[in-house]
């Protein structure tokens, strides 16, 4: 059986002027980038660049996020029935009622529930 050979040792010239050239070409095509840079000019003072109205439009929409949050946190704990200061409303508490036993009776001090709520229903 005949050994097989390769191109790169039937023509071993032909091979290395490849190898150059790949060479060559990426060393250009190195340089081309390098050129394509733009220089820097060591003089010239910083501008602010803020992307002009887009940049003041997001500012005032932050501010007015910031009002409005708070004007709903304001409206919450002004008609949340757990912060107002109303003192002329008294919490009345239910005794629990416990099977086999006849239920508690209201205080004769307080109406009963149907009463105050809904007078003319009862």
């Amino acid at each position: 059986m005949p050994l097989l050979e390769s191109a790169a040792v039937k023509r071993p010239v032909l091979c290395c002027l490849e190898i150059l050239a790949f060479g060559v070409a990426l060393v250009v095509g190195g340089a081309t980038a390098v050129f394509a840079q733009l220089p820097i000019d060591p003089t010239a003072t910083p501008v602010k660049n803020t992307g002009g109205w887009v940049y003041n439009m997001a500012q005032l929409m932050t501010v007015l996020g910031v009002l409005f949050l708070v004007l709903i946190v304001l409206g919450y704990m002004r008609f949340a029935p757990r912060f107002q200061r109303d003192e002329s409303l008294r919490t009345v508490r239910a005794e629990p009622i416990k099977p086999g036993r006849e239920p508690p009776r209201p205080h004769p001090g307080f109406p009963s529930p149907c009463r105050r709520i809904h007078a003319h229903h009862c």
